[in-house]
């Protein structure tokens, strides 16, 4: 099993059976950091990816989980952009969202928004200094 793949697509009915895979692979592999230093946090970050992602689930409806999400990330307090990443479907802004929510630092805000209304406009591409792209 590749457990991001599952992270990002498990919905209500995988919740248990994820909780006990993720205990399973906890016991067999206590301490992944042995086999790669990057590893050293990686059940951590797995379990707070699913803590949070299973919040996202109580809180939103199945019902309403259809159509266009985004995740955004701002802090008003520092003069950077506001980082989005738009045109989610629910399973990977709900991923992402848990994701993101583990480092978030003081005064940051993350945001899992369902697009309603939606406009796009693209540019011209013979304007382009790059027409052929």
């Amino acid at each position: 099993m590749q457990f991001r793949a599952e992270l990002k697509g498990y919905s209500d009915a995988d919740i248990p059976r994820l909780r006990d895979c993720l205990e399973r692979a906890r016991r067999l592999f206590p301490k992944p950091g042995l086999f790669s230093p990057s590893w050293n946090e990686l059940w951590n970050e797995f379990e707070g990816i699913y803590t949070a992602k299973n919040k996202v689930l109580y809180r939103i409806p199945a019902e309403v989980r259809d159509g266009e999400w985004q995740v955004l990330i701002d802090n008003p307090f520092v003069p950077q952009q506001v980082v989005c990443y738009p045109a989610l479907e629910f399973a990977d802004a709900s991923y992402l969202y848990g994701y993101f929510q583990l480092e978030l630092k003081p005064h940051e805000c993350l945001r899992l928004q369902k697009i309603t209304q939606l406009m796009v406009t693209h540019g011209d591409k013979a304007a382009s200094i790059l027409p052929s792209i």
